[in-house]
């Protein structure tokens, strides 16, 4: 009982920090209560797993609930304009794993993005265990884009294959200009691009993608897509929807309920108000990349060091400038900074803006960042400063109203 009393005790201790940490982790979000509610709910727990008999499909007596979660396959493909979506990615690893394990038995080459240009660390080890070749395209830091040269020595050396380019682009300061990269390479090769920390800024149509058969992308659903952890994938290719989807099918039962009831809301909620969210993070983000450039080295793209909700900041102590922001409940983490070989700090206000920052907020925030970084010694008001500021931003911004759920 005293171990379960302690555990609890943690539990606590965690929901109280909540109150008085800001997370600047651009790798996360807070959902709407109503979403997170489709989680406590009983629904929220459902398996949906249509029965075969004769040549048709159907779950006695969950029909209802599969219509609704079949609405939101319909409602992904229509706001990203693609003709087909899949909904089954339980996490961005999960599904990363499947494209490979789907695209393996269509190329045994690939392309992606390495760890020193912003891609994931996980892309190169899944890659290989699949068996698939492996070569690494570039990003020219002039523009933040594509490297052409680098990808005009492997197209040259490949143009004769099928060939999968598979961008996972973790740090992201600049979206990549796709149309360009598609009419780089030759026709029959396919290109996957993973727009997790970006998603919102393309289901608001801010930043937008070509039509062609041999793109598609998707990615996770829980960064400026303020939505549960999941994962999605928007194609108009009906060849590799059928390739994917089946190697999804084979391989999970549960499509969990809860995740994919808590993604429609969302989307619901977004579909209202995302324009005007994406625009608030974009703007932001800009502005506190502004004032911290006063005092600090950020790295990224001319004019306004980003284009995106990530602000990169190359600091000569990074380990110890992390360890000093967290002791005042300033959370991020450090990450290896594309175009440098250092490691250095990168922030994410999209939580923040989803819970009501302000201009004059970004102000004291870039002031205690600065302090931080600059000063050898913590001055014993931050803490407060950060502890007051978190107390203001509580309340969930952009949501629908969920009073007619009771």
């Amino acid at each position: 009982m005293k171990k379960n009393n302690k555990i609890l005790d943690m539990i606590s201790s965690e929901f109280q920090k909540e109150k008085t940490t800001i997370s600047l982790i651009p790798s996360e979000n807070v959902m709407s209560n109503l979403a997170t509610s489709m989680y406590s709910s009983k629904m929220g727990n459902r398996y949906i797993l249509p029965l075969k008999i004769g040549n048709k499909y159907f779950m006695p007596g969950r029909e209802n609930l599969e219509n609704i979660i079949k609405i939101l396959d319909k409602k992904l493909s229509s706001i990203y304009k693609t003709k087909y979506a899949i909904t089954k990615g339980l996490s961005g690893i999960h599904q990363m794993d499947m494209i490979m394990s789907a695209l393996i038995q269509v190329t045994d080459k690939i392309i992606i993005m390495d760890n020193l240009n912003g891609g994931h660390s996980k892309t190169e080890g899944i890659a290989k265990k699949h068996g698939f070749e492996i070569d690494n395209i570039n990003l020219e830091f002039k523009n933040w884009d594509i490297d052409y040269k680098k990808l005009k020595i492997i197209t040259d050396k490949w143009k004769d294959e099928k060939i999968l380019i598979y961008i996972d682009h973790t740090i992201t300061l600049n979206p990549l200009n796709i149309n360009k990269l598609i009419k780089k390479i030759p026709k029959n090769w396919i290109i996957y691009y993973d727009i997790s920390h970006l998603q919102l800024f393309y289901f608001s149509h801010i930043y937008n993608f070509p039509k062609y058969k041999n793109f598609f992308f998707g990615g996770t659903t829980h960064k400026t897509f303020p939505g549960p952890q999941k994962a999605i994938i928007l194609l108009n290719n009906k060849n590799l929807f059928n390739l994917i989807n089946t190697k999804f099918d084979k391989t999970i039962s549960s499509i969990h309920t809860g995740s994919l009831l808590a993604l429609l809301i969302t989307v619901l909620e977004m579909e209202k108000f995302g324009a005007e969210y994406a625009k608030d993070i974009l703007d932001k983000t800009r502005y506190l990349a502004k004032l911290l450039s006063c005092k600090l080295n950020l790295v990224g793209p001319l004019p306004h060091l980003t284009n995106t909700h990530q602000i990169c900041v190359d600091v000569p102590n990074v380990t110890e400038t992390v360890q000093k922001l967290a002791s005042i409940g300033i959370i991020t983490t450090p990450m290896k900074i594309p175009s440098t070989s250092r490691i250095g700090l990168r922030f994410g206000i999209q939580e923040q803006c989803r819970l009501g920052l302000k201009e004059s907020d970004l102000i004291l925030l870039s002031q205690i960042i600065i302090s931080c970084v600059s000063k050898t010694k913590i001055e014993s008001s931050l803490k407060n400063k950060v502890k007051n500021l978190a107390k203001k931003l509580t309340k969930i911004h952009y949501v629908l109203p969920n009073t007619h759920l009771h």
